[in-house]
């Protein structure tokens, strides 16, 4: 009607709310004027599709309330001649289903699928990629994340720090959602109890509470934006999220700002899947830190053997180290102090580090030294986690998780994870406090992390074609590295990994050609 009459919709909104008390306008009247201006001779003949959005923002006051337009609504549908359907929308479900029981009409509860972000916003380079993926299919956040970009582009794109992009986001999504300026995530205990619950996979009745000494309920949690209640009754939100969650999390005097730069470089940057999996290992003890939970919930997607309701204490956040020397992986053995690269001596019983083994150990990839009870018996032993890349359609059988485990661990004690996105020749039970992260079990494991874990394992930068910022943000890589690699390959591209160690470095067997060799190599333009 407004196209028709040439009239904007602020004008047609005060011609409307004047006439309010002149025109006896319902929803039948409504329909009558449509169908005049179709040209249609019976209501009967139309189909009418209505949509009611938000209705979670209804004000229960002595006006207007949510009952009374449900009802209104429901009224107009049984005695209607025109053929309705209402599809109405709520990021909270319980004030509308209170409001419905009642209600005898057919309903049909949809949940919103998360948005396909690759179809919305065409990432140009692999960091593109990885920060729609951050975004986790929520369109408001990839709405603010294309917004940044196209910002960033009319400049110079692959010159741009990604962290640069990543805090840009971080603040759009704070003055425009206000995510974090609700009392409910003002309380550091209520962010670190959702984080928890997210990474820990704790199932949820919908309408339970959540929080300190809060009115918040899991439904009306959704209501704030970016948490989404799943099918399968847990909590899930993107890794951009997660992120700021871990920033508003309760901090002892000292303690590191945990979204620091340091985690955002690890986190955007590639990283050998061995190092991935050390910082994933990280971020929980954040996360967990000061906070016991059953060792299966700690590793939450994993499949375990009998934990016999094992508890875990990560009594601080842990650091990352990586070990000069191969080490052996089972407690017990006799110093407790170790030599790294970067940190100098550590003792590990301070249970305060995540150890990467060195390069081609026998033992295990990952070690540390945890504190579990059992009832009330206090046990410091070992956690190996031992990172495995089979051949292609290699499968897994008990022979070969037996082999790694034995290698890594004590029977008697120790914790032990294997991790290998292959799939098992046939299930196979497995033995106390041992578990397995299989291809079955990836996605649910690593959670709002499973697309850096899957680029670890498969998508590694390539030395002809990635950026200065790919580049310079990959451990062990840095600012001058990348821009000799830059400088090198736009006189003459590398035609192999020994082409580019031989150019780049007199010494080529330092540790940064190593971690070259773990990237790829095209020859050819356009590979």
């Amino acid at each position: 009607m407004l196209a028709k009459e040439r009239k904007d919709w602020p004008t047609h909104v005060v011609a409307l709310k004047n006439s309010l008390g002149k025109l006896p306008l319902t929803i039948g009247k409504v329909l009558e004027f449509v169908a005049k201006l179709k040209k249609m001779q019976d209501v009967e003949d139309m189909t009418v599709i209505f949509c009611v959005d938000g209705l979670q923002h209804v004000e229960n006051d002595d006006f207007c309330t949510l009952s009374r337009i449900v009802k209104a609504i429901c009224c107009f549908l049984n005695s209607s001649r025109v053929f309705t359907v209402w599809v109405c929308s709520a990021t909270a479900e319980r004030s509308v289903s209170e409001v419905l029981g009642k209600c005898t009409q057919q309903r049909v509860y949809l949940l919103l699928p998360p948005l396909r972000g690759h179809e919305i916003i065409t990432p140009k380079t692999e960091m593109e990629k990885q920060l729609v993926d951050d975004m986790g299919g929520h369109g408001r956040a990839l709405e603010i994340l294309q917004e940044v970009l196209e910002k960033h582009r009319k400049v110079a794109l692959a010159d741009v720090d990604p962290a640069i992009i990543v805090a840009d986001v971080y603040r759009e999504l704070e003055n425009r959602c206000n995510i974090f300026d609700t009392s409910f995530f003002s309380d550091p205990t209520n962010c670190q109890e959702v984080l928890t619950g997210i990474l820990s996979r704790r199932k949820y009745y919908q309408f339970e509470l959540i929080g300190q000494h809060t009115n918040m309920t899991v439904d009306w949690l959704q209501n704030i934006g970016f948490i989404r209640y799943t099918p399968d009754k847990r909590l899930e939100c993107p890794f951009i999220i997660l992120m700021m969650l871990m920033k508003s999390i309760p901090k002892k005097p000292g303690d590191e700002d945990y979204a620091d730069n340091q985690i955002k470089r690890l986190a955007l940057g590639w990283q050998p899947f061995e190092q991935f999996v050390a910082f994933h290992r990280r971020v929980k003890s954040i996360a967990f830190s000061g906070y016991p939970v059953l060792l299966s919930a700690f590793h939450a997607g994993a499949r375990f053997g009998a934990t016999d309701r094992l508890l875990i204490h990560e009594e601080v956040p842990r650091t990352v180290v990586k070990a000069v020397s191969q080490l052996e992986t089972k407690s017990g053995s006799k110093d407790s102090l170790i030599r790294t690269e970067h940190h100098g001596s550590v003792d590990i019983s301070t249970m305060s580090t995540v150890v990467v083994n060195a390069d081609h150990a026998a033992a295990g990839d990952i070690f540390m030294r945890v504190h579990l009870t059992d009832g009330n018996r206090q046990i410091h032993s070992n956690e190996v986690i031992q990172c495995k890349f089979t051949e292609r359609n290699q499968k897994i059988d008990r022979a070969y998780y037996e082999k790694e485990r034995t290698k890594a661990v004590n029977n008697a004690s120790d914790v032990f994870l294997l991790i290998a996105p292959s799939d098992l020749v046939e299930p196979f039970d497995l033995r106390k406090r041992c578990g397995i992260v299989s291809k079955a079990e990836f996605n649910d494991y690593f959670g709002p992390f499973a697309s850096r874990a899957y680029r670890s394992l498969f998508e590694a930068p390539d030395i002809n074609n990635a950026s200065y910022q790919e580049l310079r943000l990959i451990e062990g890589v840095g600012d001058a590295i990348a821009a000799k690699i830059i400088a090198k390959r736009n006189r003459k591209r590398f035609s192999s990994h020994d082409d580019a160690i031989e150019r780049l470095f007199k010494n080529r067997k330092c540790k940064t050609a190593d971690i070259l060799r773990e990237l790829n190599c095209s020859p050819k333009a356009g590979q």
